[in-house]
């Protein structure tokens, strides 16, 4: 029975055959002799083998095949057992028999095996079966499991290719319907229910019915859009389901559109429309099937394309820059789901003109004087705006006399002969028509002149030579130079006539003509000043007297003005009322009231009036100033005159500190005082302060910014004698260099009494701080006093308890020191410092001491001799002996030094160190080298000093140091080849040289565009490391390297970047650009090559770069296409193309 048996195991009976007569046991001793010799004995061996069974653990599992869906893995398990129910484990024969797809079976344990199945994305959806084997050494049968279900499913992907979602349709159009439906690798899928819903705009529903086309391997329906159906937004549902794919869905959107007709009926054709005159834009607009239901919008538009309206029925204001002449007006409908349509009408802009000049104005003429009659035509709405070529009729008395046309002024002139003219008046005008040829029509058509013929004395080129003269004969100019000629009429000029200058005092002045009929005079006057006018006349006997002229003429005046208070070059003070007069007189010597202004050089104007008060501010800037009075009066030139004062403050002082208090003898007193200006309070910098002590002056100072002036008093030659009580004064005078009287406030005292209540200033010193017993101790003492030390003690207490008073003797220079010896108890001795000075005033310092002791402490300390490196095994270890007691440790040295197992070090023990004093120390170098990898984690040091003690006794210590890797990885060199890439054609190479002391775990590489991505770098061989990586985003990127170690240092460099390209840019030139072809008959054929040169001036690549050329029949070319591959950037695809002009080809312009 081998049921406890193993499967292998070798199971091997023995017969044994022994002859009865014998007594032995066969199997044990000895036998004796008999006929039978020896005992028989026979065996076979039996070797153990099992069944086994295989359970499936799992059913019904559903997975996907693409990563589509979730999950998209799926882990199959079966138990394997034998003929005893136990699981068997070990075996390498189980296989997990799955649809097509790869299943790698791992062991779990206890007879568990299992595979993660990932089916193969070109299997169907669908229900399958699985189930495993398994076999073995010394198993007899290789089992099977039944099958077990596993759903393999898959994704359904929808795509509608026609229509695209916002394509337009016309209503009787046809709506071709193509949907690809595929699995989520592609596949087509060629059986699945499939719904189409055609949703119209009123919301009424079609379903065109899909059929699966397996040429084009889409499924395809056609819907006919009805004259009836309604415009707008229609909405394409398509959805599709099929078992074990699921469903999907998609929705584009299409717009049904209808025509609209637009019709303008207002203004009609050829119509007159004026500048800035509104007009009504009226219009119909019509579909084939009525008004349409939705909105629509009517724009109306110039022949610039400018909008002028907008509705179907609006009104037009014509500009009134508008272009005059002949222009056409548009009208354009279109609406949301309607196709345009315009109409247009063809209309006249006119402008205004208007006859706005006539010269001469209405006057007298000389009957035989050639009089200009001027005439000026402008544009009505801009009357500047001359207009040329304008026809101007003139009539006298409503007769015609002639007619001329604008020059390019506007201006028409018409010479008018008065010889043969009555003596009478005359009504003159200039009158216009339309102008059919410059679109104007007038809106002032006439203008008019009166003008009368007369036969008297007149007077020609009348001047003046002034149009002012100064009243008194001291200024110029005091007169005016009056001249003329006197005619008579038009005809002759007139001897011994005489012409009058007359003004308010009468004839003013005359003089005579002589045969050429000129005469001059001087015009001078003593009237009051002011404006006059000048009659002047001319007369002779038996001839008419000539009419008057009027000559303007302006009588002048001086003014001196004088400032009577304040005096020149007095001083007034900020604050102050101070009184402004004056006195002003005119050019006779006349005190005269005028307009009077007061400045000053601070402030500027400070008030109206010949006389005023001036409140100087309290901060006015002090100084000197100029005061000027400016006088003016009408007719008279005017005047100012100036004075120089100075503007004084007033200053006080207040005493800040010291306080009224007592103070210790040899003390430096602080005495602050601040000088502030008595009116606005401020305070003033840069004032001459004196420090007084007892009415003796001790030293003076400016004040600063914040007006304060500061001393430290520390009075020379103190002693006893000047104890007491002091006044402590500052004082302040006048400051002619600040502009600033002192007031009655100039100084401030205070009361301060020095007294000697400081003790001496102790600074001890025990040495040493530990000793051996009976060994002699040093006590000493640094004492200062600001008068006499007058004696320095210790009390020393024992560790007893007992304690005792030690002089310390004077070394001089305030250091005082003395010894003890009597240190025979072990223990802590405590040790108080006094001091008292020759007034009497004591001190102490505390907290002294020294240990006596037998034993001592020695420490062993190991730390780094200098830092880790990035690219060194080798450590450097400082390992000392530290005598961190308070006597010596004798005979010292270090006796062990351990380090890791499998680390090796240069560092023997033992070595010697000494005698090692208190606080002193023995210290060796120790290097140690680790297996190369082999730092990852914490590494123990330790080392071991041993000492002997002054009572003889020995004592060790061994100190540890825990050796850590702490060094970063070093990124030495890094690059980016190129820096300017093509999106998805160009990849950036990423390299770096890293190292690390120990050994690197991982390196990264962080990508960033705005997002964040993260990849691992390979290592390509050595210290160097690299990743390609192709960008799919234009954009600029910044690139970081990250290294991290075993263990766990990690360093991150600083950011380089590089950009990557999506679009580029080119130029094409054509040469020739332009070409006359000539000659071309009906037989004649011309050939030319046009030269097609495409340049990528940009930094990417330009991808299948293409030319395609196009042009107006009946030319023809040589080919039409031309593939140029990929053009880098800065290089250039040339093409020539043959032109061919066929004969018979008409003349034109061709493209």
């Amino acid at each position: 029975n081998a049921s406890d048996n193993n499967v292998g195991d070798i199971i091997t009976p023995i017969i044994w055959a022994y002859s009865k007569l014998d007594d032995d046991d066969p199997t044990g001793g000895g036998y004796s002799d008999s006929f039978w010799r020896g005992d028989l004995s026979n065996q076979t061996s039996y070797t153990v083998f099992g069944n086994l069974t295989v359970t499936n653990l799992n059913t019904g599992d559903s997975v996907y095949k693409t990563t589509c869906g979730s999950p998209n893995t799926v882990v199959l398990r079966v138990n394997v057992t034998d003929d005893r129910g136990f699981g068997v484990t070990g075996l390498d024969q189980v296989n997990i028999n799955t649809p097509a797809g790869a299943c790698n079976v791992v062991e779990e344990g206890s007879g568990v095996y299992n595979c993660t199945f990932n089916p193969d994305d070109s299997l169907d959806a669908g229900t399958y079966n699985w189930n495993a084997t398994a076999n073995g050494s010394y198993y007899h049968n290789s089992s099977e499991s039944p099958s077990s279900i596993i759903n393999i499913l898959g994704c359904m992907v929808l795509n509608i290719t026609e229509p695209l979602n916002g394509t337009f349709f016309n209503r009787t159009n046809n709506i071709t319907i193509k949907v690809n439906i595929t699995d989520s690798v592609g596949i087509p899928l060629t059986t699945a229910n499939v719904t189409a819903n055609l949703t119209m705009s009123n919301g009424s529903s079609n379903y065109p019915v899909l059929v699966y086309n397996t040429n084009s391997q889409l499924w395809e329906a056609n819907y006919t859009i009805e004259i009836s159906n309604p415009e707008g937004m229609w909405k394409l549902n398509v959805s599709a389901n099929k078992t074990n794919y699921g469903m999907a869905s998609q929705t584009v959107y299409v717009n049904v559109k209808r025509n609209l007709t637009v019709n303008i009926t207002s203004p009609l054709g050829n119509a007159i429309l004026y500048r800035s005159s509104t007009y009504s834009l009226n219009s119909t607009v019509n579909t084939s099937d009525g008004i349409p239901g939705y909105n629509y919008t009517v724009y109306w538009r110039n022949d610039s394309g400018d909008i002028i309206g907008s509705g179907g029925n609006t009104t037009w204001t014509v500009p009134v820059d508008y272009s005059r002449g002949v222009t056409n007006l548009t009208a354009n409908v279109s609406g949301l789901y309607y196709n345009p349509d315009e109409d247009n009408v063809s209309v006249k802009i006119y402008g205004y003109s208007m006859v706005s000049y006539i010269d001469p104005p209405s006057q007298e003429k000389a009957k035989g004087e050639i009089v200009n009659i001027t005439c000026g035509v402008f544009d009505s709405n801009f009357s500047s705006t001359p207009i040329q070529g304008y026809y101007v009729t003139f009539k006298k008395n409503g007769s015609t006399q002639a007619g001329v046309s604008t020059n390019s002024t506007g201006y028409a002139v018409w010479s008018w002969d008065t010889s043969a003219e009555s003596t009478a008046g005359y009504n003159i005008t200039c009158e216009i028509e339309t102008n059919t040829t410059s679109y104007y029509e007038p809106s002032v058509s006439l203008n008019w002149t009166y003008i009368s013929i007369a036969a008297k004395l007149r007077i020609e080129n009348l001047q003046s030579t002034q149009t002012t003269i100064y009243r008194t004969d001291s200024y110029s100019p005091w007169a005016s130079n009056v001249s003329g000629t006197v005619w008579y009429a038009a005809q002759d000029v007139v001897e011994g006539a005489t012409i009058h200058v007359w003004d308010d005092t009468g004839d003013a002045a005359t003089c005579l003509t002589g045969a050429d009929g000129f005469c001059w005079l001087w015009y001078n006057t003593t009237l009051s000043p002011g404006p006059y006018t000048l009659e002047i006349n001319a007369t002779k006997v038996g001839l008419p007297t000539s009419s008057t002229y009027n000559v303007s003429i302006n009588v002048w005046g001086k003014l001196q003005p004088w400032i009577n208070t304040p005096a020149n070059n007095s001083i007034v003070h900020s604050g102050d009322n101070v009184s402004l007069t004056s006195t002003t007189k005119d050019d006779i010597g006349v005190s005269v009231t005028v307009n009077a202004t007061w400045y000053s050089g601070t402030d500027g104007e400070l008030a109206n009036g010949e006389n005023i008060t001036w409140n100087i501010s309290p901060t006015y800037t002090l100084g000197p100033e100029t005061l000027n009075l400016t006088v003016n009066k009408s007719y008279h030139d005017g005047n100012s005159t100036n004075i120089t004062i100075e503007v004084w403050g007033w200053s006080n002082i207040s005493l800040q500190s010291p306080a009224e208090d007592n103070y210790t003898y040899g003390q430096s007193i602080n005495i602050s005082c601040i000088v502030r200006d008595n009116q606005s309070g401020e305070n003033i910098n840069g004032y001459n302060v004196s420090f007084f002590a007892n009415n003796s002056m001790i030293n003076y100072s400016s004040t600063n910014s914040s007006g304060i002036a500061y001393y430290s008093w520390t009075p020379s030659g103190w002693n006893t004698s000047d104890l007491g009580v002091y006044v402590l004064m500052c004082n302040i005078t006048d400051n002619a260099t600040a502009y600033y009287n002192a007031s009655s406030v100039n100084n401030g005292t205070v009361n301060v009494n020095i007294s000697d209540n400081r003790p001496p200033s102790i600074n001890g010193t025990v040495s040493p701080a530990g000793i051996e017993s009976n060994q002699v101790i040093t006590l000493t003492a640094n004492v200062t006093d600001d008068i006499e030390v007058d004696s320095v003690w210790v009390n020393l207490t024992r560790p007893n308890g007992n304690s005792t008073n030690i002089t310390l003797i004077d070394q001089g220079g305030g250091i005082y020191n003395n010894t003890y010896s009597d240190t025979g108890d072990e223990g802590i001795y405590n040790i108080t410092f006094y001091a008292n000075d020759s007034s009497g005033n004591e001190n102490s310092s505390t907290g002294y001491n020294f240990t006596v002791t037998s034993t001592t402490t020695v420490v062993a300390n190991i730390s780094y001799a200098e830092p880790l490196t990035a690219n060194d095994r080798n450590i450097t270890l400082n390992v000392s002996c530290v005598n961190t007691g308070l006597v010596t440790a004798y005979s010292a040295n270090i006796t062990a030094f351990n380090i890791p197992s499998g680390w090796s070090t240069n560092f023997t023990t033992p070595q010697q160190c000494g005698n090692i004093n208190s606080t002193e120390s023995c210290m060796f170098q120790a290097n140690i080298t680790f297996p190369s990898g082999q730092f990852t984690g914490d590494h123990v040091v330790n080392a071991t000093c041993e000492w002997r003690n002054p009572d003889t006794t020995t004592d060790s210590r061994t100190g540890n140091l825990t050796l850590s890797d702490t060094v970063d990885p070093s990124v030495n060199e890094w690059n980016l080849i190129p820096v300017i890439v093509d999106i998805h054609h160009q990849y950036v190479n990423i390299n770096a040289n890293i190292t690390d002391n120990i050994e690197l775990d991982y390196v990264q590489v962080y990508i960033q565009d705005g997002g964040f991505e993260t990849e691992y770098m390979t290592n390509i061989g050595g210290v160097w490391w690299e990743y390609n990586y192709t960008p799919s985003t234009a954009n600029t990127y910044t690139v970081q390297i990250h290294a991290r170690d075993t263990s766990g240092n990690t360093y991150t460099s600083t950011g380089k970047q590089f950009t990557a390209v999506g679009q580029t840019t080119g130029s094409l030139n054509l040469t020739p650009q332009n070409m006359t072809v000539e000659n071309i008959t009906q037989t004649y054929t011309y050939n030319y090559a046009m030269k097609a040169n495409f340049t990528n001036t940009w930094t990417g690549t330009a991808y299948y770069a293409n030319m395609t050329i196009e042009l107006d029949s009946p030319l023809t070319v040589n080919v039409t296409n031309y593939d140029c591959g990929n053009v880098s950037n800065g290089t250039s695809c040339i093409r020539y193309f043959g032109i061919n002009v066929t004969n018979g080809t008409p003349p034109g312009l061709y493209n």
